[in-house]
């Protein structure tokens, strides 16, 4: 396999007629999902948006949102999502210390950007476009930044390249199937690492991310849409559990990934004897999303665990329990006024001020 699938090449050329993108409104095939990304990335470059610059995007989930930050990927710009939730003043405070130079927003939120320059979201010219396929990405080019709490309640941006959202991927689709055909809910906001790994898994192997409607009940969105994977944190499991539909859909999804934070065992031998498919995960967003996850075919008993380590990063414990990581998916620091740039030790190890321990069989409990 290349090291270079995620710039649409290999897409192109095995996956061209395979669903790419699908919302309830509009379906993009992958040639389609090519041209929509070269089409918004023309219009970036025409407001003057070159590699290097920081731009915002505040937004809820939709086609257009994926578009946006895929373009911006491939200008080179690096691409910082941020939770439309915040205050209008705490978006200008966090645009102005990720030093964005302008931002790209929804038709929902019209408020004041002071000296960032604004930039509409816009949908996609798929006819006009070309459909050439793309140069390679370069791995080490800096592709996101991510905000996180982390252990402090000050958010702070971690800067991940475009390798670490390969490798993070490929480690996942390593152990975790995903074909062309199958569909990914994206079921988490893309300004959570877990959505964006979302979006890198499906491209790498030519599956669909699939964009459930605002306010859309994950039940509803797996009846609708047909989902074959699907990405929950503990409190959507439950939720999605409660439903009285659940039973209509427990058998469908060949895959609920289940992290974000503790997941009660309680609630995973619920979700087992309904008949979902479950893998438990410990991730973090300074490794770019998963760090380690159950394999398919693994006992539950292992499910009251987070999974062994995945390809591409590296874990030990270090002597007082703290969880310590390093490898391809590794960030490169943070960025922001005031903050460590460089929060590693002399070989490379970042911790994460989590508490775990490893069993015999090198699954990781996380305390």
């Amino acid at each position: 396999m290349s090291e270079r699938d995620l710039s649409f090449s290999r897409q192109l050329k095995d996956y061209g007629r395979y669903p790419a993108l699908v919302s309830r409104e509009r379906t993009l095939t992958y040639i389609e999902y090519h041209r929509a990304v070269n089409s918004v990335l023309a219009g970036f470059s025409r407001q003057g948006v070159r590699a290097g610059h920081r731009v915002g995007l505040i937004a809820d989930n939709s086609l257009e949102y994926v578009l946006s930050l895929m373009a911006l990927v491939h200008i080179g710009a690096v691409a910082c999502p941020i939770s439309p939730r915040f205050p209008a003043r705490t978006l200008l405070d966090i645009l102005s210390d990720l030093e964005c130079t302008s931002v790209v927003i929804d038709s929902d939120w019209a408020a004041d950007t002071g000296a960032v320059r604004k930039l509409a979201m816009t949908g996609p010219d798929t006819e006009l476009a070309q459909t050439d396929a793309p140069a390679p990405l370069d791995f080490d080019r800096p592709a996101t930044i991510v905000l996180t709490s982390g252990t402090s309640a000050r958010p702070k941006g971690v800067l991940l390249t475009y390798g670490n959202h390969y490798f993070n991927a490929r480690g996942s689709n390593d152990n975790i199937p995903l074909s062309p055909g199958d569909r990914w809910l994206l079921s988490l906001p893309l300004y959570h690492v877990g959505g964006l790994g979302i979006l890198f898994r499906c491209l790498l192997s030519g599956a669909a991310v699939v964009i459930p409607g605002k306010n859309e009940a994950l039940i509803d969105s797996i009846l609708a849409h047909n989902i074959t994977h699907l990405s929950a944190v503990p409190t959507q499991l439950r939720r999605m559990l409660g439903d009285k539909k659940a039973a209509d859909v427990f058998t469908r999804p060949r895959a609920v990934l289940v992290g974000g934070g503790p997941v009660p065992f309680a609630l995973v031998q619920q979700a087992l004897e309904m008949g979902f498919n479950l893998h438990t995960s410990y991730g973090c967003t300074e490794m770019a999303s998963q760090v380690t996850t159950t394999a398919p075919g693994d006992p539950a008993e292992k499910l009251r665990t987070s999974g062994r380590p995945l390809k591409y990063g590296e874990i030990r414990i270090a002597g007082d329990g703290e969880i310590c990581v390093r490898g391809r998916t590794r960030f490169r620091g943070y960025v922001g006024r005031d903050i460590d740039a460089d929060p590693f030790d002399d070989a490379g190890w970042f911790g994460t001020g989590d508490v775990g321990s490893f069993d015999h069989d090198g699954y990781l409990t996380v305390f």
